[in-house]
Protein backbone atom coordinates (compact mmCIF):
# COMPACT_ATOMS: atom_id res chain seq x y z
CA UNK A 1 0.00 0.00 0.00
CA UNK A 2 1.11 3.37 -1.30
CA UNK A 3 2.16 6.16 1.81
CA UNK A 4 0.39 9.50 0.76
CA UNK A 5 2.06 12.97 1.80
CA UNK A 6 0.64 14.23 4.67
CA UNK A 7 -2.42 17.05 3.67
CA UNK A 8 -1.69 20.64 4.41
CA UNK A 9 -3.67 22.04 7.26
CA UNK A 10 -5.33 24.41 7.07
CA UNK A 11 -6.37 23.00 3.50
CA UNK A 12 -5.24 24.64 0.08
CA UNK A 13 -8.64 25.65 -0.84
CA UNK A 14 -9.44 26.21 -4.80
CA UNK A 15 -10.64 29.62 -5.53
CA UNK A 16 -14.32 28.61 -5.61
CA UNK A 17 -14.04 28.73 -1.75
CA UNK A 18 -13.07 31.96 0.71
CA UNK A 19 -12.58 31.41 4.01
CA UNK A 20 -13.18 35.09 5.95
CA UNK A 21 -11.82 36.31 8.95
CA UNK A 22 -14.43 37.87 12.08
CA UNK A 23 -14.12 41.34 12.29
CA UNK A 24 -11.45 41.96 14.81
CA UNK A 25 -9.03 40.12 12.82
CA UNK A 26 -10.18 40.90 9.06
CA UNK A 27 -8.09 43.73 7.19
CA UNK A 28 -10.06 45.73 4.51
CA UNK A 29 -13.72 46.34 3.19
CA UNK A 30 -15.71 43.00 4.25
CA UNK A 31 -18.70 44.55 2.78
CA UNK A 32 -16.96 45.13 -0.76
CA UNK A 33 -15.81 41.67 -0.94
CA UNK A 34 -19.04 40.05 -0.34
CA UNK A 35 -20.73 42.02 -2.76
CA UNK A 36 -17.75 40.99 -5.35
CA UNK A 37 -18.37 37.36 -4.12
CA UNK A 38 -22.15 37.54 -4.36
CA UNK A 39 -22.65 39.00 -7.14
CA UNK A 40 -21.11 40.23 -10.58
CA UNK A 41 -18.31 42.41 -10.00
CA UNK A 42 -20.75 44.06 -7.08
CA UNK A 43 -23.48 44.62 -9.48
CA UNK A 44 -27.10 43.39 -8.05
CA UNK A 45 -30.40 43.76 -10.54
CA UNK A 46 -33.37 45.46 -9.08
CA UNK A 47 -35.11 44.29 -5.69
CA UNK A 48 -38.48 42.90 -6.63
CA UNK A 49 -39.90 45.67 -4.49
CA UNK A 50 -37.30 48.29 -5.87
CA UNK A 51 -34.65 50.32 -3.90
CA UNK A 52 -33.18 53.45 -4.36
CA UNK A 53 -29.73 53.57 -3.50
CA UNK A 54 -28.12 50.82 -4.95
CA UNK A 55 -25.14 48.74 -3.21
CA UNK A 56 -25.61 50.64 0.10
CA UNK A 57 -27.23 49.06 3.47
CA UNK A 58 -30.48 50.63 2.33
CA UNK A 59 -30.18 48.19 -0.85
CA UNK A 60 -31.74 45.03 -1.38
CA UNK A 61 -30.41 44.01 -4.20
CA UNK A 62 -29.83 40.39 -5.74
CA UNK A 63 -27.57 38.60 -8.65
CA UNK A 64 -29.53 37.34 -11.22
CA UNK A 65 -28.28 33.76 -11.31
CA UNK A 66 -30.37 32.53 -14.87
CA UNK A 67 -28.29 30.81 -17.01
CA UNK A 68 -25.81 29.31 -14.55
CA UNK A 69 -26.85 26.05 -14.42
CA UNK A 70 -24.00 24.49 -15.42
CA UNK A 71 -20.95 27.08 -14.76
CA UNK A 72 -18.01 27.03 -13.17
CA UNK A 73 -19.18 30.36 -10.89
CA UNK A 74 -20.37 28.30 -7.76
CA UNK A 75 -18.98 29.89 -4.92
CA UNK A 76 -18.62 28.51 -0.69
CA UNK A 77 -17.69 30.73 1.89
CA UNK A 78 -16.54 29.88 4.93
CA UNK A 79 -16.85 31.79 7.95
CA UNK A 80 -14.67 31.50 10.86
CA UNK A 81 -16.12 31.94 14.24
CA UNK A 82 -17.08 35.14 15.37
CA UNK A 83 -18.85 37.91 14.33
CA UNK A 84 -18.77 39.46 10.34
CA UNK A 85 -20.94 42.59 10.03
CA UNK A 86 -22.15 42.75 6.24
CA UNK A 87 -24.83 42.12 4.50
CA UNK A 88 -24.99 38.78 2.69
CA UNK A 89 -26.96 38.38 -0.67
CA UNK A 90 -26.76 34.59 -1.32
CA UNK A 91 -27.81 33.29 -4.21
CA UNK A 92 -28.87 30.04 -5.64
CA UNK A 93 -25.24 28.40 -6.98
CA UNK A 94 -23.24 29.79 -3.10
CA UNK A 95 -22.67 28.30 0.06
CA UNK A 96 -22.99 30.51 3.23
CA UNK A 97 -21.28 28.21 6.05
CA UNK A 98 -19.97 29.03 9.89
CA UNK A 99 -17.03 26.84 11.20
CA UNK A 100 -18.41 27.22 14.63
CA UNK A 101 -18.34 24.31 16.79
CA UNK A 102 -21.15 25.50 18.35
CA UNK A 103 -24.24 27.15 17.33
CA UNK A 104 -23.74 30.79 17.32
CA UNK A 105 -20.20 31.05 16.99
CA UNK A 106 -20.57 32.35 13.92
CA UNK A 107 -22.68 35.85 14.15
CA UNK A 108 -24.38 37.16 11.09
CA UNK A 109 -25.16 41.31 10.60
CA UNK A 110 -28.04 40.44 7.76
CA UNK A 111 -28.17 37.70 4.77
CA UNK A 112 -31.11 37.22 2.04
CA UNK A 113 -32.06 34.54 0.04
CA UNK A 114 -34.58 35.62 -3.38
CA UNK A 115 -32.99 33.32 -6.14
Amino acid sequence: MAMQGKEPNPPTWPASVRVIEPDDKFVGDKQALFDSIFSEDGRYTIHPWGAEQPNTSNYGGYFNETGRDFCTKRVAVLLKPGVHKAKFNVGFYHSLVGLGRQPGAVELDAFEVLN
